[in-house]
């Protein structure tokens, strides 16, 4: 993985946020509620996954420092499962927050 790849991975559930509260904000009643709340349950996300994650990459001496494939392998792991898990709740999100 390149290291350019890396800081997107990192910064991926406010790109997402964003993402998803330009194309369903015409349909939210509050876009503002809206983005803080997509903002904080993918940073909720990528908070829980990622150190759990990692620590399947990492070798058995767990005195070691955390490699920088294993950091690069669990922000991959990360990222798909905000894709997987967030971005259906996002949808259900802008469902219950749409315009009478």
């Amino acid at each position: 993985m390149s290291e350019a790849l890396a800081p997107f991975l990192v910064f991926m559930p406010i790109i997402l946020a964003v993402l998803v509260s330009i194309v369903f904000g015409s349909i939210v009643s509050r876009r503002t509620l809206f983005f803080i709340a997509s903002t904080f349950t993918m940073l909720g996300l990528q908070g829980i996954i990622a150190p759990s994650v990692i620590f399947t990459f990492m070798t058995i001496n767990l005195s070691q420092a955390i490699t920088l494939q294993g950091f690069y392998h669990s922000l991959w792991v990360s990222a798909l499962l905000q894709i997987f898990v967030g971005l259906p709740f996002l949808w259900w999100l802008a469902n219950g927050l749409r315009k009478p």
